[in-house]
Parts: C-alpha cells; structure tokens; sequence
C-alpha cells in the first residue's frame, strides 16, 4: 500500500519495496518529528525505509534527510546535480515556483525572513549513501520504477514512475 506521510503542504510517500519501503522526498526541516508520529500510527519502523527518492534539493523536499539517515541505513536516489544542492544546503528557484499557490507561498516565506530556503546541508558521513541515477552503483540496483528528468522548477528535478502514478 502506497502511503502519504507528508501534510497539507509537502507530500512525503512511503511506496512498498523489496524489503520495505521507498521513500519520495522528505520534508521540511521542523516536519521530522510529526513523520515520525505518522509512521508510528502506521506501525511502520524507520529501518523499514530502504531508499530515499529525492526529487530535487530544496528545503521541502530535503529538509530532514540527515534525521532520517541517522535513523535508517536508506540509500539515497538522486539526480547528480543535487549533490551540490545538498552540501550546500541551498538549491536555486531558477525555474520558478510550480503555479499560483506555491508562488504565493514563497512570497509568505519571504516576508517571515525564510525566502532563502536553506536547509541543514548533508552530512560528511551519510555522503556515500547517495546514488546518482547516472551512476553505476544506480544501474546496478535494478530499480523496479521509471526515473523520468523533469528539469524546469530546479535543473535536478527528477519524478519516479510506478505504474500508471507519477511521484
């Protein structure tokens, strides 16, 4: 069963796996405590999180990816050009915001001092469990989805395709 751990604004999926679980994204940096209820109410174990799809670098979507890589042993899946994002904690908005709703949401950022979508920047440590989907090591893990490039938002965009379902 697929399941949406995330809240109104940032979708964080579990997709079962071999083993256990995909997970897409992460979440705003704050966010990690309440993912944890949520998995707990779902009786699912952090160690159950194999990988972590990350769709792209930015505060959303990567703000508690060291916290979930403290408690799991999850590779994560990437585009190559998110590793810089990552160590620097800060990815570009050269592609803008994806419609009105978002938009507006940045501007609200902005106005509370937070316009800069800084994020903690990965750790030294967690750095060789990342796995470029350009990359050997990606090819060798005969990943069960489609990877699909989607540059536009950030230029390391990148959607996973299970089945007819687009994450």
């Amino acid at each position: 069963m697929i399941v949406n751990l995330g809240n109104r604004i940032v979708n964080c999926w579990l997709l079962p796996a071999e083993n256990g679980y995909i997970m897409i994204d992460t979440g705003y940096e704050k966010s990690f405590p309440q993912f944890c209820k949520r998995m707990q109410r779902r009786h699912i174990s952090p160690h159950e999180i194999r990988y972590i799809f990350l769709t792209h670098a930015h505060d959303d979507h990567a703000g508690f990816l060291n916290d979930v890589l403290r408690i799991t042993d999850a590779k994560v899946i990437l585009h190559p050009e998110a590793v810089a994002g990552l160590q620097k904690g800060q990815n570009t908005f050269d592609g803008g915001c994806a419609g009105l709703q978002a938009y507006l949401f940045c501007r609200l950022l902005a106005l509370l001092g937070k316009g800069e979508h800084r994020y903690p920047p990965i750790r030294k440590q967690y750095l060789h469990r990342l796995i470029p989907i350009d990359s050997p090591a990606f090819q060798a893990l005969h990943f069960p989805f489609e990877i699909i490039r989607l540059p536009g938002h950030t230029a390391d965009q990148i959607a996973l395709l299970a089945g007819d379902r687009l994450f």
